[in-house]
Parts: C-alpha cells; structure tokens; sequence
C-alpha cells in the first residue's frame, strides 16, 4: 500500500512553481519563469517521459530518464555514405507564416535553422502488404528519381518550389497534363475561399471542416485526394477526424502557410531543449505525477502528490507550491487535478506512433545503418551542410481509401542518411520489423465541442471585471494554470505551445509575462535587422498611453458647419451626431417621469474611447444611473478598453461614476444563441424597469455581421424592449447591377456576409419584422460629411507619415475604397433611429 510524506516548499523568499511536463510548452514557460528579471520563481520541472520509446537496435541508447520534447529522437549514421543526423520523433518542420512565434522564439535562442524543400508523393496503398515506400528507390526519389512508390498519382512540390509538377511515371504525358489543370483550378478555388469565405458557427458550434467545404463546393476528388492525405499528415490523425475539426483550424493554417518557406533545426530539437533548461536546477525526471490538490477554504498553496517510478518503493509524496501548471496534454490533466475532470473528458485525444524505420533495397537487404551517440553525431558534419544546395526531401503520403472504415493516410519521411520517418502507420506490426526506434505520443483532436470547452476553460468568453456568475472551472483558479498546444484556438501544433494563452503569468506577477517575454524576442529580432540609424525612432517620441484608439469612418464636419481635421474629434463627431438623433442628448431628456437611469448595449465598442464618450455625454445630459454593456468579437480591444475605463475611473473624472457601471465581454453580438449564460445574463439585466430608457448602440460595425443584422435586432427588441441608434451603409436604390456586383463582392472580401448592404426599404422593412414601430424610424443620409472628409484625411495623413518613412500600409487601400463611395454613392452612409412598438 502506497504511502505518503509530506515535504517543505523549498523556497521562501520566491514563488515556489511546479511545471508538469517537458514539451515545448512546459519548457518555454519555465525558461521565462527562471528568467525573469526579478528573480521571482523558483521552478520545479516534473516528468513522466510522456513519450514511450523502443529502442530497437542498442537499447543502451534509449532516453528512458530525458525530458519530454526530445526524449524519443535519436541519432543515426550511414557507413556508406557518412552522413550522419539527430532525427527528431514526432518529425518537427516549420512553416513560416504559421509558426511565426515558434521562429521568433528560436531566433533569439540563436537556434540554427535549415531552410527545407518537399516532394508531396500522393500515393494509393493497394494493401497492407504494400511497403514499397521503404525501398531505396524511394530513398533516391528525392534526388532525380520520382514516383516509384507503386500507387502514386501525383507529386506536388512544396510551395511550389518546381513549377512543374514532376511527371509520377504512373500515367500518360496527357492524363498527367490533365490531372495539373484540374489542381490548379481545385487549388485555387479552395485559396479564394479561405482568403475570402470565413468559417461560419451555429448556436453554440463552431462549423466543422467537412461543412466548410461542403458549403464552398469544392470537388470531393479533390478533397478525398489531395487536400485531406496532406492536411492528416500535418495534424496527425484520420480523415473523419481531421473534417470534424473546426474549419476556422485548417482555414487559419492554409492562410498563414501559403507560400512560406519550411524549417527544420540544425540537430534536432535536441538544442532547442538545452537552451531553455539551461540553468534550471530542480528536474525530476522519472516522476509521475498522481494527484494535483487544489487548497481548501482555510489554506494556501498547490499540494502535488508524486512518486518515483525509478525506486523500487511505492512510496507517494506530497509537496506544496505557490504555483502550479500542467503543461500535460488534457487526458492527463484532467486525470490528476480533479476539477477538470469532467470538462476534459469532452476533448477527444487519440494514441499517434511514429517510428524510424531503416530501408530495404530491392533484394530486401536493410541498408548499413546504426544508432549512434549524440556527441558523436555533433562532431560529424550535419547533413545538411554536406552539398550548397540540398534536395528536396520526398515525404509520401500513402493513402487506403475506405469508407466502411474510414480513410487513413501514413506520412513516410526519407531523410537524407535514407532512414525513413514513419507516422500514422497503415501496418504498424510490419513496419516493427524494420524499426529503429518507434515511439507513442498523444494527440489532441480538435471537433466544435472541444473547442467549445477550450475556450470555456480559457476564459475567453468570460465577463471581465467580476467573477461572479461564472460556470466551472477557469484557468488560473486554484493557483493552477494550463500551458499547452491544445490550449490555444488553433491546430494542435508546436506553435500553440508558444502562443498558449498567457492568463497563468497574470497571477504571478500582475501583468502578461508571456506576452512580455514574446516582445522582448520580437524586439532583439527587430534591433539586429533594423537601420538602427533610420526613421524607426519615431516609435520612441510616441506619448503613452495613446491620446485615443478611435477607429470609425468618422463625421467630419462640426456644430458650426466647419471641416474636422483630427481623427478623434471626428470619430467623438460621429458618436454624438448618433445621440443627439435618438434624443438622448436633448437638455430634458433625463427628465423622464420614470426617472434618469439609462441602459445602453453597445456593440463593437472599439477600445474604450467610444465607451468613455458615450458616458460623458450621457452624464453631460443628465443621465445620473447609467448602466453599460459592451460586446465585442476582439480580445485585445477588450483588454484596452477594460484599461482606460479602469484608468478613468481610478481618476475620478466623471465624478461618482463607478466600474460595476460598466461590463463588457468578448462575445459574438450577431448570434446571441451562442452567447453563454454569463453573458445572457447580464445582457437580459438591461431589461429592468428601473431604467427609463434602455438603447442598442452599433457605431459603423453592424454591416459585418454575420449571417445579417436580423438576429440581435430581433433580440433587442423581444428580450430587451430596447430602441435602436445605429450608424450603418445603405445600398443606393438608383446603383446599377454592375455597381451592385462590385459592392458585394467588396464586402465579401472585407469579410461582410454577401447581403450586407440593404436598400433603404429592405432595412426598414427588416426592422419592422423585427418589432421596431415604423413611424418611429428615423434615418439620416450623412453622405456629405463622411466618406469626402475621410478621404481627405487619409490623404493629407499618408503625405504627413511619409517624411517620417511610415506608411500607411491596408488604410491605402481603404482610401481608394472611399473615395470610390464617395464619388459613386453606391453605398450611403446613414444614422438610423427606432424605437419598439412597447415604448
């Protein structure tokens, strides 16, 4: 029977943080941790080895007590040919665009880098016997010979890399030619609608990818054939599992990933280890974790309980921290801290082998191969250093197509020394027979419902200046916190273990450590590329906190009739020329029989200049019982705006106005169904009679909304009660059909549904259906102080920034837009007041 000791927290002058698990994730954050400027933590690493390794050739070279995110690499050499290599497991290459933070990371640990090129081979396996790929030919493949793995149909050059799709030798000169033009056509339909057609959700679900792509009707050849051996080969799962992953996912991936080069570590990941323990002085290896207890009413600190799976004792201790985080993937944490127990059981994870398998020639004799020692491979020339111009590495995707059972693609990896990288195994008992070293890992799979509870866990959609109300269990509660690739909203990858949210820091030391530790990388990269003798000091006579973050299309003329010069005089113009429309600003407005409380929902509130106004000018009128809810779709304009109220309110600048006064969240104001309880909540609290009048605000957002405006008017008016004041672009009645064309396909691209812009009587007759009272609609065309003004300012600010070298960078683009409205009046910028049939 187990039994347990209890053991001192080791520090007291420091926060004691107990990190469970070595992957990228658990490493990154204890290298930031150690290295705060302040010395602040004392940092304990625990690991399991969540990796199970077989060393098959010399077992005395197997990392059975190593940390985690390189604990099954290892190292081979080919006699033959002396080229010798630190071959990581899983296989770690980066693109560019998408693991941009991961590179940065690497960057300013001065991580060497390869630039690396890949020959996709598509191939059909016949049968489970079928292991052609690990014949030498396909080893050669890389290197002029394409395409004799039997049951290729296409091989596609990375990033196209070679214009010319090599010719696979399975088909005729003219199938083939065929076969490419029919890609180029699939491949760019399939670019235009990520680019251009964002992911849509449904109630509470997030549309998964095999309903994006039924819904953009892209061929199912393509997709069956192409599109999903390539994709389950970089999230390592089946077919099935990868279409029930949220599109937004594999979206987001193919948009960053498009043309950007790919990188593998000089040596393996083995250095990128190295570099972010160095220094750290308390690793436990070989320690499974069984239990994390989060502290009772009447106590402080984490207790871990623990044993040593390397002593023969059963023995389980116990020990106390300030800190604890789980860097462990989520069956795991969910097994040893017991209130994420159940929430975890949700998110799917499956079992992934990958293996190092050593080739066979064409009479099956296994080529000269063997495991070596890390030091002797660091003192032998990488391989890639051996020519001045490395070839492609063939990666081919064998496929067995099934729909009784489920597609399934194995990805086999040829590295130069000719071994071959096996993942996803089709016949993993046949492929042991050549394994050099095969290993298991857990991967977390992404459907709508996990992501759902992600960002429950996460927070994301929690309200921000009250923990009241809240469901279940939130990241940092308990002094425990979560680290992880499958904690961030995104693909399961390395670079979710980098970009993982950062909450755990606030706790530690009042603000985003994470974040801090991310910019300072940024800034080294910038100081050693950047003209340290330019224009870029610009950035250092900047007064912050920013002046104003106003970000509308603005109302450029003022009371007097005169032009507004300044950007945030005429986006306050805007907002006040809204107000003063509902009446809400009218010298006895606030004199209401039924008193001076005023309720206001605001959607898109930008990031907290539009809130700040609107309170001023409501207080201003003689609203003394103002009560604010605010939504928006964007985390960091919340994090803002959540700053300057606080930073307003601190200063006492509206006398007796309060924070309680003021709740925002990040949710989707379009689809209230999706909104969770909390939010609903206090949504719904605007209703109270104590308010006289209770208003939805939308300032120059609502256009975007997605499927149409309908839902949360519909809201507004049959939960709420609530009148209506909105600046929102009409569609000109008199505009052409070509006119008509251009501006939806515009707003396509701006990411507007493509019935965004409603004509004057459509937007009438949809409030009415919605319950707004007909007469009561006002609507003020402002044309002619909008979009000319806009115009005019952008311009007269490009000419200013550019003898500072800066650049306008996307607003030029939004400047010939708006010139465009101005001229053609396509569209018409309007200020719309109604008011429901109850009031």
């Amino acid at each position: 029977m187990a039994t347990t000791e209890t053991l001192p927290v080791h520090d007291s002058h420091r926060a004691n943080v107990a990190i469970i698990g070595t992957g990228l994730a658990g490493l990154t954050t204890a290298y930031l941790l150690h290295n705060d400027d302040k010395k602040q933590y004392a940092v304990t690493l625990f690991e399991q080895v969540r990796y199970v390794g077989v060393t098959r050739t010399d077992p005395s070279l197997a990392q059975a007590d190593s940390l985690s995110f390189d604990s099954a690499s290892i190292a081979v050499k080919n006699d033959k040919t002396n080229v010798a290599e630190r071959i990581d497991l899983p296989m770690r290459a980066l693109a560019g665009g998408y693991y941009a933070n991961v590179l940065r990371m690497y960057h300013y640990l001065r991580i060497p880098l390869h630039p690396v090129r890949f020959l996709f081979v598509f191939a059909k396996a016949f049968s489970i016997s079928d292991t052609s790929t690990n014949k030498t030919d396909s080893a050669n493949s890389g290197r002029g010979y394409v395409g004799a793995t039997s049951g290729t149909y296409f091989v596609h050059a990375s990033n196209m890399h070679q214009m010319l799709p090599p010719w696979p030798g399975t088909r005729s000169i003219l199938s083939h030619i065929a076969e490419v033009v029919y890609l180029i056509v699939c491949y760019f339909w399939f670019s235009m609608a990520c680019f251009m057609i964002t992911p849509s959700s449904k109630g509470k679900s997030s549309e998964s990818f095999a309903e994006y792509l039924e819904r953009i009707q892209i061929p199912r050849r393509y997709v069956s054939h192409y599109l999903l051996p390539l994709m389950s080969s970089v999230s390592t799962c089946s077919h099935d599992e990868l279409l029930a992953f949220p599109a937004s996912d594999v979206v987001n991936y193919k948009k960053l990933s498009t043309w950007q080069q790919h990188y593998t570590v000089c040596g393996g990941v083995r250095q990128v280890q190295g570099k972010l323990v160095e220094g750290l002085q308390d690793i436990r290896l070989n320690a499974r974790v069984v239990e994390v207890v989060a502290p009772k009413a009447n106590q402080s600190g984490v207790a871990i309980r623990w044993q040593s799976k390397g002593e023969a004792s059963s023995q389980v201790v116990e020990q106390t921290f300030d800190r604890v985080i789980l860097a462990v993937s989520p069956d795991v944490a969910g097994s040893i801290f017991d209130p994420l127990r159940s929430a975890l059981r949700r998110i799917p994870t499956v079992r992934v082998e990958s293996s190092v398998l050593c080739p066979e020639t064409d009479k099956g004799e296994r080529e000269t191969l063997k495991l070596e020692n890390v030091e002797t491979v660091e003192r032998l020339a990488c391989s890639h250093h051996l020519e001045e111009s490395f070839p492609p590495q063939v990666i081919t995707l064998r496929t067995r197509f099934s729909e009784a059972t489920g597609s399934r693609t194995e990805a086999l990896h040829t590295m130069p020394t000719g071994v071959v990288v096996s993942t996803c195994p089709l016949d993993g008992a046949a492929e042991m027979k050549r394994s050099l070293q095969t290993a298991w890992f857990t991967r977390t799979l992404r459907t709508a419902e996990s992501r759902a509870v992600v960002e429950e866990i996460m927070g994301t959609s929690a309200e921000l200046t009250t923990e009241a109300g809240r469901a279940g269990w939130v990241n940092g509660e308990d002094n425990v916190w979560l680290a992880g690739a499958w904690c961030w909203d995104g693909m399961v990858l390395l670079e979710g273990c980098v970009v993982v949210k950062s909450d755990f820091a606030v706790g530690f030391v009042g603000g985003i450590v994470f974040v801090l530790a991310l910019a300072a990388i940024l800034s080294v990269t910038l100081i050693r590329t950047t003209d340290r003798y330019g224009l870029d000091h610009w950035k250092l006579n900047l007064d912050t906190p920013l002046k104003s973050m106003w970000m509308n299309v603005g109302y450029w003329r003022n009371a007097q009739g005169e032009p507004i010069l300044r950007f945030e005089e005429a986006c306050a113009a805007l907002l006040q020329q809204i107000l003063n429309s509902s009446g809400l600003l009218d010298k006895d407005a606030a004199k209401n029989p039924k008193g001076s409380a005023l309720a206001i929902l605001d959607l898109g509130f930008g990031c907290g200049d539009q809130t700040w106004e609107l309170t001023r000018l409501c207080k201003r009128a003689g609203w003394t019982d103002f009560q604010y809810v605010g939504l928006t779709l964007n985390e960091a304009q919340v994090q803002s705006a959540q700053r300057r109220i606080y930073r307003e309110v601190a200063d006492g600048n509206i006398e007796g106005l309060k924070a309680e006064s003021f709740t925002i969240f990040r949710a989707n104001a379009a689809k209230p169904e999706t909104w969770n309880n909390r939010v609903a909540e206090v949504v719904n609290s605007l209703k109270d009679e104590k308010f006289a009048e209770t208003w939805l605000l939308a300032l120059d957002c609502l256009y975007h909304f997605s499927p149409s405006r309908r839902p949360i008017f519909k809201y507004a008016s049959s939960q709420l009660d609530a009148h209506v004041m909105v600046f929102d672009l009409f569609l000109n009645e008199n505009a052409s059909t070509w006119e008509t064309i251009k501006i939806r396909a515009i707003g396509v691209m701006m990411g507007c549904p493509v019935r965004a812009f409603l004509t004057e009587e459509q937007y009438i007759n949809e409030l009415v259906e919605c319950g707004y009272e007909k007469e009561s609609i006002v609507i003020r065309d402002v044309s002619e102080h909008v979009f000319p003004g806009l115009v005019e300012f952008l311009d007269r600010q490009e000419r200013a920034l550019a003898e500072y070298g800066i650049s306008l960078g996307g607003f030029k683009l939004a400047q010939r837009l708006f010139n465009w409205f101005a001229k053609s009046k396509v569209v018409k910028p309007v200020i719309v007041v109604a008011r429901t049939k109850g009031k």
